[in-house]
């Protein structure tokens, strides 16, 4: 007899990723299996469950597949079905551990969704068996402890990575993890350990405390006004004011008094403080670089929208009147609404010095 299991483990937690796992196992390999305290992933501790798998490991062909975080979140950005994702991640296992050992006789699922539903990810020919007791088969357990065991790994590494102890589950120790680590890390951060469509990352930002730390702030409320323009001035001295791209015709900034973390704005080289004074050339570069912004921003700070503006006129809100600019600024669920935004009641929780060396090297980059 010739068959293949699998299962994951995950799926239910709230930090770390996702993993599945699939093992290969004939007859010839029971005697030695039987020799190991082989028992349901949920009935041994973790570091049973680590043990048992580097066993499991050596004495079966395995296939696993692990979605850090990161990776995870931005498929189900794309496809916001959990189901269809673990669907793929099971059928993409399988199907490489059946390409490895030629064929088997049966191929055991522990059920997850509708048997239907799950069988239309394999080929027709597939001997696939959705088990609503997966576990109660033999392959599907040990590929339940090689799932759970890599799971556990990467979850504690990625405590390590980050400095903070990432509980298992989505339990209220949870939830506390998760707002010390909003508070500390910022909002964007935690789509780098935790599943942001569970229910939790509402939670955390509609009730963790914003930070009241803006040492950048002090110099603007305390000291004198200075005179000139704010944009013009930093041109003319871009390695020490936060400039992180600069054309012919326009140039990106961070604003050092932000409204929220990685709040930028474009504005044209040339020192003009209508829209209509702006050339053909001057328009399209502003566009560009508003464009070209908004992408990078997604990429190195995974906001969940943004607001992009321009304030024609000091009652318009304008801080500069003479030189126009636009305003990006990320935003994250639960971070305030648009009018504390534009009336600066909001305070940020990262350093500027910290965001413009995340920002910069992606600037760099750019060709417009």
């Amino acid at each position: 007899m010739r068959w293949i299991g699998s299962d994951e483990a995950g799926k239910g937690d709230y930090f770390g990723g996702l993993a599945v796992a699939a093992v290969f196992l004939d007859d010839e390999k029971l005697p030695e299996l039987e020799k190991l305290p082989i028992k349901e992933s949920k009935k041994v501790t973790d570091a049973q469950a680590i043990y048992l798998s580097e066993e499991i490991k050596n004495l079966c062909v395995h296939e696993i597949c692990y979605l850090a975080p990161t990776e995870y979140n931005k498929l189900y950005s794309r496809t916001p079905n959990l189901n269809h994702i673990l669907a793929w991640l099971h059928s993409r296992v399988v199907m490489k551990l059946l390409n490895s050992v030629g064929s088997c006789d049966r191929i055991v699922i522990d059920q997850f969704a509708d048997p239907d539903f799950i069988k239309t990810y394999f080929p027709k020919e597939v001997p696939l068996v959705i088990h609503p007791h997966g576990e109660e088969e033999l392959a599907v357990m040990l590929a339940s402890l090689l799932a759970r065991a890599t799971f556990l790994e990467q979850l504690n590494k990625l405590s390590e990575s980050e400095g903070v102890v990432l509980p298992k589950g989505a339990s209220t120790e949870v939830e506390l993890v998760g707002k010390e680590f909003v508070l500390t890390k910022g909002e964007h951060a935690l789509g780098r350990v935790a599943k942001l469509h569970f229910k939790t990352t509402e939670k955390l930002l509609t009730t963790a405390p914003h930070r009241l730390w803006a040492p950048w702030r002090v110099e603007y409320i305390t000291g004198p006004r200075k005179g000139g323009c704010i944009f013009c001035e930093a041109l003319k001295n871009m390695g020490k004011s936060y400039v992180l791209y600069c054309s012919e015709w326009a140039f990106v900034v961070m604003n050092i008094f932000p409204y929220n973390n990685g709040h930028l704005m474009v504005a044209p080289t040339r020192h003009i403080g209508e829209l209509r004074e702006l050339t053909t050339e001057e328009l399209v570069e502003v566009g560009r670089l508003v464009q070209a912004s908004v992408e990078i921003l997604r990429k190195v700070m995974h906001p969940h929208g943004f607001n992009i503006g321009i304030n024609v006129g000091k009652v318009a809100g304008a801080g500069v009147v003479d030189h126009i600019h636009v305003h990006i600024v990320p935003r994250w669920l639960g971070d305030t609404n648009f009018m504390p935004v534009i009336g600066d009641t909001k305070v940020v929780s990262a350093a500027l010095d910290k965001i413009y060396g995340m920002l910069k090297p992606e600037f760099d980059k750019l060709k417009l």
